[in-house]
């Protein structure tokens, strides 16, 4: 799969590149040059987020898509400084324990190579970074009252007694994100208004806007260079020590697949025909109410964790439930965990190009088995949860499916048979390539994955400072 690309006209290099500037490239880019570590921040789209394209649409990164369970990428994803910051909603939640262990716990999915344990200080340090208000639950914490909106959980927890099957439904005020410039209330963190400036001002931080990645360099097992569009249609050549792709699930599969070399035929790390797969998401399953009684003037979310674990006992997908009160309606949320597949996955077609002649991507996704029977469970429990919470049925708008939080293609694993890259994000077979961000969840829960990113980049962020040494710097 190869495509011609002019000759590079100029050439910088640098410690570490980072290929994408949302919340895991800033997060690893602004560890490293923290650290003294010299780091060069590459992002394909400028400060302005351009409108979202009609699915597949941009130009810069067409793709198409196929099947019964595509989610819509463009809809998930900012070509832009700051990546998907400008549209968060500024949800903050840690993975559950079983999250990393579906295959050994339930004999589902696949367990990751590492567990909650191994990122309780990251995810420490992630909530620092994103000044997390309200936190998300640890194993064993009992659910708190919510005082940070004044106010507290307006009904007896008796109230959600009055049916057997849900006595154990335990809900924690969700948590969100709250940092924002001075003057400015309410917005969770954008990067482009804070961590960014804050990169950029550091002696070894060096942010490249409107400098598109378009193929990897590779000789005798590790990268070289990465070349790159700037602005003027001139194409550079960035060298560096390490290189971390952290472009979101489409790019970042796009970036490998199409870096071809005499070792690498099929793309880096895809020796074994896994690059691409597993891809999945999250749909949201959302039905709104009226309000009424004591949620008339209520402003509040809270989470309760209670179908997790125990839908996976009955064989199905984890599920989130939220009480949605930020609204002018009432609503009830019921995310769901879909299975990944190796059938779900990004392919490429070679008879259609882009502007810079790579053969289109496409999406193939369809629901499995389990993700079917998950899906109809959730619409039982919508059609009791609605009464039994909120006090009535009546809808104020039809149910809606909602898909979020792209993950995988990249998947983390033991070994390059089964994986792309291992546990610390290193692409099997290259000494000093690694990918960051969503694409390398082998599962994805149920729960909101910013966290998971921020923290998995900063664990990376520390074994690059230290696997570099001061010749890094």
């Amino acid at each position: 799969m190869s495509f011609s690309i002019p000759k590079p006209s100029a050439r910088s290099e640098h410690g570490v590149c980072v290929v994408g500037s949302g919340f895991a490239g800033v997060a690893v880019a602004t560890r490293l040059a923290e650290q003294g570590v010299d780091t060069v921040l590459l992002e394909a789209g400028g400060r302005t987020p351009p409108p979202v394209a009609s699915e597949g649409s941009d130009e810069r990164f067409p793709y198409a898509a196929r099947g019964e369970a595509v989610f819509p990428f463009d809809w998930n994803r900012t070509i832009a400084i700051g990546g998907t910051s400008h549209r968060w909603s500024g949800v903050v939640s840690r993975f559950l324990p079983n999250d990393f262990r579906t295959a050994s716990a339930f004999g589902l999915f696949a367990d990751w190579p590492l567990g909650f344990d191994d990122l309780r200080a990251d995810y420490d340090e992630a909530e620092a970074l994103l000044s997390t208000q309200g936190a998300s639950p640890r194993p064993g914490a009992e659910p708190p009252r919510d005082r940070r909106y004044g106010i507290e959980w307006p009904v007896e927890d008796d109230a959600f007694s009055r049916s057997g099957a849900y006595q154990d439904l335990a809900f924690f005020p969700l948590a969100f994100s709250s940092r924002h410039p001075a003057g400015r209330a309410g917005d969770p963190i954008r990067l482009h208004e804070i961590e960014l400036p804050r990169f950029t001002a550091l002696p070894a931080g060096t942010l490249r806007a409107e400098c598109a990645a378009v193929r990897l360099c590779e000789r005798d097992g590790e990268i070289e260079a990465v070349d790159v569009v700037r602005p003027d249609g001139e194409v550079e050549r960035i060298a560096a020590r390490s290189f971390v792709l952290a472009a979101g699930v489409l790019e970042t599969v796009r970036l490998l697949r199409q870096s071809t070399s005499a070792a690498w035929p099929n793309g880096l790390g895809n020796r074994h025909d896994q690059l691409g797969r597993f891809v999945h998401a999250h749909p949201r399953h959302r039905s709104w109410v009226r309000r009424q009684g004591p949620w008339a003037d209520l402003r509040a979310a809270y989470r309760s964790y209670a179908f997790c674990d125990a839908l996976r006992r009955e064989g199905l997908g984890s599920v989130c439930l939220d009480v949605n009160l930020l609204g002018p309606e009432a609503g009830i949320d019921l995310t769901q965990e879909a299975e990944p597949t190796a059938e779900s996955r990004v392919l490429f077609d070679p008879t259609r190009t882009d502007r810079w002649g790579r053969p289109l991507a496409i999406l193939e996704a369809s629901p499995s088995t389990v993700d079917r029977r998950t899906a109809r469970r959730i619409a039982a429990l919508d059609a009791e949860l609605c009464p039994l919470l909120l006090g009535t049925a009546e809808r104020a708008a039809p149910s809606s499916v909602t898909w979020f939080h792209p993950a995988g293609g990249c998947r983390m694993g033991n070994d390059p048979e089964g994986a792309v890259v291992d546990r610390r994000g290193r692409v099997f077979g290259l000494e000093n390539l690694y990918v960051a961000g969503a694409a390398t969840f082998p599962t994805s829960g149920a729960t909101n994955p910013t966290l998971t990113v921020v923290a998995l980049a900063l664990r990376l962020a520390e074994h690059l400072f230290a696997s570099l040494g001061r010749d890094g710097i």
